[in-house]
């Protein structure tokens, strides 16, 4: 220990200032050489233009403010596919495609990017793409390859989930269908069986409309439980039929405080066979309900499938940052340096001394 404390370069102030000195300008340079480039992107998943919402009335936009003030929206689930095997895959074997990194197999490439590329969430919903590479080209190229990748797997993702909630709303539309076809047979059967076409009116009662809400009412009740189970409070299929519910509501309610109007269940009670009408004509409009709920789903799952494209809101296209960036393990090793310079310059000859 008396040795290497006693060392001319520990002992004389001249040495070990000068040793410092060359390797910190070696540190310096190999900071600032080659230059680094920075280059990043930011894009802002909208999963909301693949619905009904997203193409009528801007869901695009207003996703896109959500996420600039803090909304979280779905960045989760969009920074596991962009941090995917399946994208980054796709990136290396585009980049391998475009004559980058011949020398390198597809799987090594895959594993120098993941160490290249970071995937975060900047602010909210904003997903941030980032790279750093000494040639500003390629950085740039990585960058815009990762955009088109994230695009084309959400536009698979959204129409490889519409055409599964397709395939299951068709079997549920299908159903709905034969049980509207059926629920009106059964009605036209029992009106030419009693030769009248509507008792209800025939007994001065104004409750048929009432009755063919009612089963529309029970009709969306039963798919908003059913889509509260399986869907988010966000929704949209899921905020229509709740809307839907409401808007039946106060028709029912108003019917029921018009002046004059009798009630459903005492007309049953006059009749016989209109109590047997109001059943069938209540099956119908359960039967007509689902039919209509089912159809409009049909209809969003159309749109869901054509927007597919209409992915990515890009608020910063790929761009190389103007500003100089630094090479962060030569910069580390410098300031350790300089810190050991310091401790060295104060501590160290003290140490000597001592030592001596």
């Amino acid at each position: 220990m008396a040795a290497v404390f006693g060392s001319p370069w520990m002992v004389q102030a001249r040495p070990r200032r000068g040793g410092f000195a060359v390797l910190a300008l070696i540190l310096a340079i190999l900071s600032i050489w080659p230059r680094p480039y920075h280059a990043s992107t930011l894009l802002a998943p909208d999963d909301s233009a693949a619905g009904l919402s997203g193409l009528f009335s801007g869901g695009g936009g207003v996703n896109l403010v959500a996420s600039l003030l803090g909304g979280r929206g779905s960045i989760d689930a969009d920074l596991l596919i962009g941090r995917s095997q399946t994208v980054f895959s796709a990136v290396a074997q585009k980049l391998h495609d475009q004559g980058r990194y011949r020398g390198m197999s597809i799987e090594k490439l895959e594993v120098r990017l993941r160490h290249k590329v970071e995937v975060e969430s900047a602010r909210g919903s904003i997903l941030q793409i980032s790279t750093d590479d000494h040639d500003p080209s390629l950085a740039r190229q990585i960058i815009e390859d990762f955009v088109l990748v994230m695009r084309q797997r959400l536009t698979t993702l959204s129409r490889d989930q519409a055409i599964e909630k397709r395939a299951i709303a068709r079997r549920s539309m299908d159903d709905a269908t034969r049980l509207l076809d059926q629920q009106q047979q059964i009605l036209n059967a029992y009106q030419a069986s009693h030769h009248f076409s509507n008792p209800i009116t025939q007994q001065g009662f104004s409750q048929g409309t009432e009755v063919l809400l009612q089963g529309q009412l029970e009709a969306a009740q039963v798919t908003l439980l059913t889509l509260e189970k399986s869907e988010g409070p966000d929704n949209i299929q899921l905020q229509t039929v709740r809307d839907r519910v409401q808007v039946l509501q106060r028709q029912i309610a108003d019917i029921q405080t018009r002046p004059g109007a009798g009630s459903v269940e005492s007309l049953s009670r006059v009749n016989p066979e209109v109590a047997e009408y109001i059943n069938l004509l209540r099956d119908e409009g359960f039967a007509e309900g689902r039919y209509e709920i089912y159809k409009r789903y049909l209809e969003s799952l159309t749109v869901q499938e054509m927007a597919a494209p209409l992915n990515v809101d890009v608020i910063d296209p790929p761009f190389v940052d103007p500003q100089r960036h630094f090479n962060p393990v030569p910069l580390g090793l410098l300031s350790l340096l300089v810190i050991l310079a310091v401790i060295a310059e104060f501590y160290f000859p003290t140490a000597v001394k001592r030592a001596i």
